[in-house]
């Protein structure tokens, strides 16, 4: 596929009208046929047509439509899911920093200006949903968009762009034959495309190899216009496109509170005394959306227990689906059992060939099987039943539906039989069985399936459905302990040996040559968070893999004071295994760069002997001593500020704050704006975040041998710092790193924006005891670092400003500091 540039008119501009715009151009016009859905053009020398304006209008309006019969339809009616449940339950990810998570955000925010973006979530967290969702409000969007919603499930090895052009095509008024239509209207359409792909995970292992060329073909073709990814966390595959993105987001869990909002909006009263009626384990499945949903739909029934676990839960909503039709009077002949067992053969057989789909005929000769020859003419029947009820999708080729998760229940409620029936044999079957496993060293039967990431969720809703759960996770912690761990916690009861035996063989996985094995070995530790686990998760900080050492610091951090003390003491060490992950993990904690200030002495103030332009406020020179921290390597951000703002409901003194460009430093905040701050990132994280005092601040600028500029004794020029009014504005933070940074690491301490600290303006020598870092102190606060029109010994690095903490001042924001406490 070859994707050019259009040259060009002389002007500048493309001509219009039926002008023609040169050999290389592009001349834009109506159709020489006079169709309003193309406009033709000249690209690369010949002449394209490409969709007009009015023609994608009308796309627009016809994809919105059908998106929302679609939702309705795959949901059997209950609710037109990316209208209803969408609207009443944002969802919310995180980007994906090495393995932890950082502050939450509103994903569909963050869709609406994706670039390249892949969003990472557990099976049901809303990656379909979000996708939909997005389509259907880009289609009445001021910005012309057109949402292609490519659900990769359907993949089957062909060019990418044949696939585009017949989405494309499918509501009958964008035309695009060819590729070079396709690639004119890329770079020509006034409207912006974003390319919607939709389950990485859900390829078949024969074609991944061919999707990933395909996905970087495109990105690189398609630009500038969005391209999103979803895919499971657990699958591999995103791994291999990460350099192609410019960011990866992962779905969080629905918060407490939510979830009943939720329940709620919904059934009015009864949603309120339906979240009191869960359980521990069901409020944890209902931070998930589709089990929330599920959950919904159960509680609609009055009197009716509450499932106890996600495999009840799952069929609880199959027997809903059946039992609706069911009561219409509709396919009355043919029993539930019968259909339930059609799609449990099914779910098996595309289960141990690890496909979602399959062709009709195929669907009907699984379910014939069963039924023998006698009675082999009514599995077609069974099969277009089973459609009916909205369990099955699709014509010529069907798949499980409303969900995947659908299929991998019915292929759970296989596997408890074949498990049973193992568990079941005779002692003498067993003694050979058990003779197989040693000889061929890896394990037999159901559980060797466990092995593999594609049964994962599958095993997950076996273990609440298995009489023998604690027997379920010891087997599958043979051959995956992350697998056994989360199906301990879906098991009814699983004794404390099974929870240490998955906690050893996770520990042993550690030595594993493989990073995904130890991956996921801190994965499971971090979860069972056991003080035996502390040694062994100490050890992982070190690995060479940065995400797997910052699963691990992430986890140690998480777990009780005594080890959290014990581990920010390490991470405080440079040449501790912990330092650098724990530098990585505490910076996504706070939202930005951290770096660490040793401790010990070092000169604070100036000396007239080495700087003639010190004032008098600057002096003496003394030594003073602090403990280590961590201070923030840029000021705050406006981006940063706004989350702080969206997520309290904060109001600062002024809306300024709030309307800069993200990349800048916040300004125009009082000093009790940024305080507030502070308090709200202390809060939100465990950590004790706050102004720096006016030493922190000039320590982490200068060093400790009294360096006049953070980069040394040379004066400031354009090349280093923001200063003497060079820009007249604020710059993007870390826009002079590092030539200008402080000899930790730290930007923008010279110029860009004044900078707050907690101190009272004081006379020197400094003494944090005589009350200056008294928050309830009155009196002026010093400001430090200059500004962007400060002059060059504004911008020294022992410069000290008085800034009364009430009023805001433009030209003034923050940093915060971390404490090891």
């Amino acid at each position: 596929m070859q994707y050019g540039r259009v040259v060009q008119t002389g002007s500048g501009g493309l001509a219009t009208g039926g002008v023609a715009a040169g050999a290389g151009g592009a001349a834009i016009g109506r159709d020489v046929h006079g169709d309003v859905n193309v406009t033709n053009i000249t690209y690369q020398g010949a002449e394209v047509s490409i969709p007009s304006p009015q023609a994608i209008t009308k796309h627009r309006a016809a994809l919105r439509r059908r998106l929302a019969d679609d939702a309705c339809r795959r949901w059997g009616g209950m609710s037109v899911y990316i209208q209803e449940e969408g609207a009443t339950l944002p969802i919310e990810a995180s980007p994906y920093q090495t393995g932890w998570p950082g502050h939450r955000h509103d994903l569909l925010q963050s869709l609406r200006v994706a670039n390249r973006l892949l969003v990472l979530g557990e099976p049901g967290s809303g990656k379909t949903v979000a996708l939909e969702r997005l389509a259907w409000e880009l289609c009445v969007a001021e910005e012309p968009a057109v949402p292609v919603l490519v659900r990769l499930f359907h993949y089957d090895g062909k060019p990418l762009a044949d696939w585009v052009r017949s989405l494309l095509h499918e509501t009958g008024y964008l035309r695009v034959p060819d590729d070079r239509a396709l690639a004119a209207c890329l770079h020509n359409s006034e409207a912006r495309f974003f390319f919607l792909f939709d389950g990485l995970n859900e390829v078949s292992s024969e074609c991944r190899t061919a999707l990933r060329g395909e996905l970087v073909r495109w990105m690189a073709a398609c630009h500038p216009h969005p391209v999103i990814l979803t895919s499971r966390m657990q699958d591999e595959l995103w791994r291999l496109l990460r350099d192609e993105l410019d960011q990866v987001v992962v779905l969080q869990p629905i918060a407490d509170e939510q979830a009943r909002a939720y329940l709620v909006a919904h059934l009015d009263e009864r949603g309120d005394s339906l979240y009191a009626r869960l359980d521990e384990r069901l409020r944890a499945m209902a931070r998930t959306p589709l089990l929330l949903w599920m959950i919904k739909e159960a509680g609609k029934e009055a009197g009716a227990s509450l499932p106890g676990n996600r495999g009840q839960l799952y069929e609880r909503f199959v027997s809903r689906m059946l039992q609706r039709d069911t009561d219409r009077g509709l396919d009355a002949d043919i029993r539930q059992a019968v259909k339930r067992q059609a799609l449990v053969d099914l779910a098996d057989q595309l289960g141990q060939e690890r496909r979602l789909k399959c062709t009709r005929d195929e669907a009907i000769q699984v379910v014939a099987r069963r039924l023998g020859e006698a009675q082999a003419a009514q599995a077609e029947e069974i099969v277009r039943a089973c459609a009916r009820h909205g369990l099955l999708a699709g014509e010529d080729t069907v798949w499980f539906a409303p969900h995947q998760t659908v299929q991998e229940h019915f292929a759970a409620l296989a596997l408890q039989v074949r498990a049973e029936q193992e568990w079941t044999t005779g002692a003498r079957e067993r003694l050979r069985r058990v003779g197989q496993r040693l000889l061929a060293r890896k394990p037999q039967g159901v559980v060797a399936l466990g092995a593999h990431d594609w049964w994962m969720e599958t095993f997950v809703q076996l273990a609440g459905m298995v009489d023998d759960a604690n027997r379920l996770a010891r087997e599958v912690s043979e051959v995956n302990p992350w697998l056994a761990w989360w199906c301990v916690e879906e098991g009814r009861a699983v004794s404390a040996e099974t929870r240490s035996l998955v906690e050893a063989r996770s520990v042993r996985l550690l030595r594993s040559e493989r990073p995904a094995d130890r991956r996921r070995a801190v994965q499971t530790l971090a979860r069972i968070q056991s003080e035996r686990a502390v040694d062994p998760l100490l050890q992982a900080a070190a690995d060479a893999d940065q995400e797997i050492a910052g699963l691990a610091c992430e986890a140690l951090l998480r777990m009780g004071a005594e080890v959290r003390d014990r581990a920010l003491s390490l991470a405080q060490q440079p040449e501790a295994s912990l330092h650098r992950a724990g530098l990585a993990y505490l910076s996504a904690l706070v939202g930005q760069p951290l770096v660490w200030v040793p401790p010990g002495p070092f000169l604070m103030g100036s000396n007239t002997d080495t700087d003639p332009r010190a004032f008098e406020d600057e002096q003496p020179q003394h030594t003073v001593t602090l403990p280590g921290y961590w201070i923030g390597r840029y000021p705050v951000t406006v981006a940063r500020y706004k989350e702080f703002v969206h997520e309290t409901g904060y109001r600062p003194a002024g809306q300024t704050p709030l309307t800069g460009l993200d990349d800048r430093p916040v300004a125009d905040v009082t000093w009790h704006d940024a305080l507030a701050y502070c308090r709200w990132l202390s809060e939100n994280t465990g950590l004790a975040a706050a102004l720096p005092s006016e030493a922190e601040w000039e320590k982490a600028a200068r060093g400790t041998d009294g360096g006049l500029y953070p980069w040394g004794s040379e004066l400031p020029d354009p090349d280093r710092c923001n200063y003497g009014n060079n820009v007249r504005s604020t710059t993007p933070v870390g826009g002079y790193s590092p030539r200008a940074d402080s000899p930790y690491g730290c930007a923008d301490m010279a110029g860009n924006v004044w900078e707050w600290t907690r101190s009272v303006y004081a006379g020197y020598p400094y003494n944090p005891a005589d009350g200056r870092e008294d928050l309830d102190s009155e009196g002026s606060r010093v400001l430090r670092g200059g500004a962007f029109y400060s002059s060059e010994w504004l911008v020294r690095c022992a410069s000290r400003y008085r800034g009364d903490p009430g009023p805001r001042y433009g030209d003034v924001g923050f940093r915060c500091v971390v404490a090891p406490g």
